[in-house]
């Protein structure tokens, strides 16, 4: 079952290429902030401009350094079946613990290709599959019903929701809880409610999700680790600081196209550089105030900076 905060980590470039010493730098820094699962070559990670050996270099770093700790989850979208069937592929010859797909972008299939394309991949692989939901980078929607037909095949495990109404989350856990109590799917067999937009983290839990596949978290990661379990343990008041804390570089992150407010973030506590891969840019002059504020506030001293990142 995945639960808690699992990045979505971004992808460091130094001159146009894939700066792996980087890399390995930020899952350590994501292992001192007890993350609960790192999301590799995701959407965040530029995914879908990695070449398929750029993707396995990244893979190896995570599953090398942090597989021992923490779930390895490898972004598998692509706008094909076929294309992200071979991602799958690469993902379970490699030993990650899942998939995180989405469904096929631009072509904007019906739900019974969706259906049809879960189902090849399924049939096709061994690996545990996240369906990923965000409907405005793919042009289609996985409706709560559709997610729950889904959630029948036995290797799909997991949502990831983007969709902006939070509500869902709640009836899914239904759902979920009726196709168990119906024999529909094992009673035993795990299936984890993730949010995947990071200010909606904390809501969300009070809906019903079991954790947030994070943005924030690659900056973050201590505290959206604590925000999980201050949850959990019912402390009110450090739940609602953390909220805040969050919510803070959260509002920052938003006025850029994802991951650019976020890799300059990282440049600034000293995890990478700001870097991106066109046409991606990076974050103009105008935007970079708000998050220097937060980080400020939020006491990213220059020393404190080095104890995060060491």
């Amino acid at each position: 079952m995945f639960f808690g905060s699992i990045v979505a980590s971004v992808t460091p470039f130094l001159q146009g290429e894939v700066d792996l010493p980087a890399f390995k730098k930020m899952i350590q820094y994501q292992l001192n902030g007890k993350t609960h699962g790192i999301v590799v070559a995701g959407s965040t990670g530029e995914g879908s401009m990695l070449t398929m050996n750029e993707r396995e270099n990244l893979i190896k770093i995570a599953l090398q350094n942090a597989s021992a700790f923490v779930p390895i989850i490898a972004g598998c979208s692509a706008g094909s079946t076929h294309e992200s069937l071979a991602l799958l592929r690469q993902a379970e010859d490699l030993g990650c613990s899942a998939a995180l797909v989405i469904p096929p972008y631009y072509v904007r299939p019906n739900p019974e290709g969706i259906v049809e394309h879960f189902k090849k991949l399924a049939e096709h692989t061994s690996i545990p599959i996240i369906l990923y939901n965000n409907p405005s980078r793919v042009g289609v929607d996985l409706s709560v019903d559709l997610i729950l037909e889904l959630a029948r095949i036995p290797s799909i495990v997991a949502v990831k929701d983007s969709h902006p109404d939070l509500s869902r989350l709640a009836y899914l856990r239904l759902g979920i809880d009726s196709l168990k109590q119906k024999k529909k799917i094992p009673h035993t067999k795990p299936f984890s409610i993730l949010v995947g937009d990071s200010s909606s983290f904390a809501p969300a839990l009070a809906l019903g999700a079991d954790g947030c596949i994070s943005v924030t978290a690659n900056a973050l990661p201590q505290q959206s680790y604590e925000l999980y379990y201050a949850w959990k343990d019912q402390d009110q008041e450090k739940f609602a600081m953390l909220r805040d804390q969050l919510l803070l570089l959260d509002k920052a992150l938003s006025h850029d196209t994802n991951p650019i407010p976020i890799k300059y973030a990282l440049s600034k506590i000293g995890l990478c550089t700001h870097e991106m891969r066109l046409p991606l840019t990076p974050l103009p002059l105008a935007q970079r105030h708000s998050i220097d504020t937060v980080l400020n506030t939020l006491s990213f001293s220059e020393k404190e900076r080095e104890e995060k990142v060491a």
